[in-house]
């Protein structure tokens, strides 16, 4: 019985020195979320910043060209007449949050077409205007940046991009390509974080041509 409650001790005293103990966990508990919170403020406060950054710069202007690379297969699911109805729909939301404004015209039409050139945002989202262009399908590539986001109000910055707009699968030929320009912003809008509202930026597109 002695040889025995002597191993008992024994693991009792191992667990205890290599066990973390609750306090441990605690203080390792209260340091991680320190960090979170302390990187979670610094990414509020350059999205709050009257004044942003080079290396804050350049990564709106990445995000500009994700969402002219992202906006034709939102433009193509739209004008899918096989499609699902809510999918077109759904769609069209997110072609109109991709725009500063439902009024700035986009031109997405090969220059011979007969059809318009030029559609404004908000009435091409309607699915009856979309439905006309079923059967042109195209993407963007080789998208530049050519004017580097610049200040031109007090919460506003603008640039441009350059793109090759290459149409398939249409009636169109498909080795047609469009060289085309598009102004992109960087402006504040609210946002919700958890019970705040704060005013933060936000990249988004304005003409196509």
């Amino acid at each position: 019985m002695s040889k025995l409650f002597k191993i008992v001790v024994i693991i009792l005293f191992l667990f205890t020195i290599y066990a973390p103990s609750c306090v441990d966990e605690q203080v390792i508990a209260m340091r991680e979320e320190a960090e979170l919170n302390e990187e979670r403020n610094d990414v509020l406060a350059e999205f709050k910043s009257d004044h942003l950054s080079e290396s804050s710069l350049m990564a709106f202007e990445k995000n500009a060209v994700q969402k002219l690379t992202d906006l034709p297969d939102y433009l193509n699911i739209l004008a899918d007449t096989a499609l699902d109805i809510s999918f077109r729909k759904k769609a069209g939301e997110m072609v109109q949050h991709t725009f500063i404004d439902k009024n700035v015209t986009i031109s997405i039409l090969p220059l011979e077409n007969d059809r318009p050139l030029k559609f404004e945002v908000g009435n091409f989202i309607k699915l009856e205007t979309a439905t006309k262009l079923a059967d042109t399908h195209f993407l963007f590539d080789s998208i530049v940046i050519i004017d580097p986001l610049q200040k031109s109000g007090e919460e506003i910055y603008m640039g441009k991009l350059s793109f090759i707009q290459y149409f398939t699968e249409s009636l169109v030929k498909p080795d047609i390509k469009i060289k085309r320009l598009a102004v992109f912003y960087l402006l504040k809008e609210n946002k919700i974080f958890d019970a705040d509202t704060l005013r933060t930026w936000n990249v988004q597109l304005g003409e196509i041509r």
